[in-house]
């Protein structure tokens, strides 16, 4: 089975705009089957609501969210969020990055971000969309 990956808020926001930054994470997502988490799901609904989008475009965002498997906060998710915060308690990171790393870990996938602080958790594998060094 293809190895599943799970996109961060930043990774997805930047696909869905169109953003350049989208291009430095396509090649990780190829031919594999790719998820996101409740928080990014609610993250972007979010946003766009910060934003005032129209409803028509609300429609349209959550019909590109649908397009994605989703991971829910199950107890396995929330026994993997105390271990994030166990791990991160003396540099702590915000809770939605802590319940994204939990899914990705409870699943066993693999994290597409931008984000840096993930690599503080040992056991999350991480692919880290960042420009090439100048």
């Amino acid at each position: 089975m293809n190895e599943r990956v799970l996109l961060d808020t930043n990774v997805l926001s930047f696909l869905l705009s169109g953003k350049p930054e989208a291009k430095l994470c396509e090649k990780y997502l190829v031919g594999k089957p790719i998820y996101i988490s409740f928080v990014t799901e609610a993250e972007l609904l979010i946003g766009a609501k910060k934003a005032n989008w129209s409803a028509k475009r609300v429609r349209s965002l959550q019909v590109c969210i649908s397009a994605f498997g989703r991971i829910y906060a199950t107890p396995e998710v929330v026994k993997h969020f105390v271990t994030v915060w166990e791990l991160t308690k003396s540099q702590p990171i915000p809770y939605p990055y802590m319940w994204i790393a939990a899914c990705a870990l409870a699943y066993d996938m693999t994290l597409v971000t931008h984000d840096h602080h993930f690599r503080r958790l040992p056991r999350l594998k991480v692919i880290q969309s960042e420009p090439p060094a100048s």
